[in-house]
């Protein structure tokens, strides 16, 4: 009997997680309708489902991936009681998408004129759960161990100049404008590096492998009534025009 009663649970879940991969396909459908006529759009239905977290509350967050290629684009789908919500994960020279602190946004030549702060916000609004704080901010934590980000402590200010990747794009930047750019955002990462009383660690999240940092202000989190955080994103490389031979 228990071991029936283990086999039900064991199909279930296998149901459930068929069911929200179909969800999850269906939301990188809208996703190319949304952004029609983009570059990104082009190739998004080929994306692959890689892995996923599933939190309390309904909640579950996939990647999608795009494989092997070498500018990878991956997708966050966000799902919560059945319904998908895709936002995706560009490379760092869709300056306005990420809208980089101290960075050129105007430089910016690509068609997509929504920020990912905006998607994330846009997201929480479809889902009912603005104001369900502590699932709005499972979303964002989720995110972030999805991406596989890691927090920034006060001793990786050295690191994060010394690591500084060249990474080629059909875009170029000089030393100097790098230079500064960097110096500006680790100036402004470390003076507003925070903890607070409701979470015990420092407020800035390293994406290594896309030299992205996403700093989140905790006071702001509970200082509205609805989820509301003020997130400031920055870049950890430097754009130059790729060779072609």
């Amino acid at each position: 009997m228990k071991f029936c009663k283990f086999l039900v649970f064991i199909l279930f879940l296998t149901s459930c997680h068929r069911d929200n991969r179909t969800i999850g396909r269906r939301s990188l459908q809208e996703l190319s309708v949304k952004y029609k006529g983009t570059e990104f759009a082009d190739s998004v239905m080929n994306y692959k489902f890689s892995m996923s977290i599933i939190s309390h509350d309904n909640l579950e967050v996939q990647l999608w991936a795009q494989g092997f290629a070498l500018d990878k684009r991956n997708v966050l789908v966000f799902i919560f009681d059945k319904h998908g919500y895709a936002i995706p994960l560009l490379p760092n020279y869709y300056k306005r998408f990420w809208n980089f602190q101290f960075d050129d946004i105007q430089s910016d030549a690509t068609k997509i004129n929504v920020s990912f702060n905006q998607e994330f916000f846009k997201m929480l609004d479809v889902f009912g759960i603005r104001d369900s704080i502590d699932i709005a901010w499972e979303c964002l934590l989720s995110s972030f161990r999805i991406m596989d980000t890691r927090r920034l402590e006060m001793s990786d200010s050295t690191e994060l100049i010394t690591i500084l990747d060249f990474v080629h794009y059909d875009i170029e930047e000089s030393d100097s404008v790098c230079s500064i750019r960097v110096e500006k955002s680790i100036k402004e990462l470390y003076k507003s590096i925070q903890k607070s009383k409701y979470v015990h660690h420092f407020n800035a999240f390293w994406d290594q492998k896309n030299h992205r940092i996403y700093q989140i202000d905790f006071d702001s989190i509970r200082k509205y009534k609805t989820f509301t955080p003020c997130m400031k994103i920055y870049r950890f490389d430097r754009l130059g025009i790729l060779t072609r031979i």
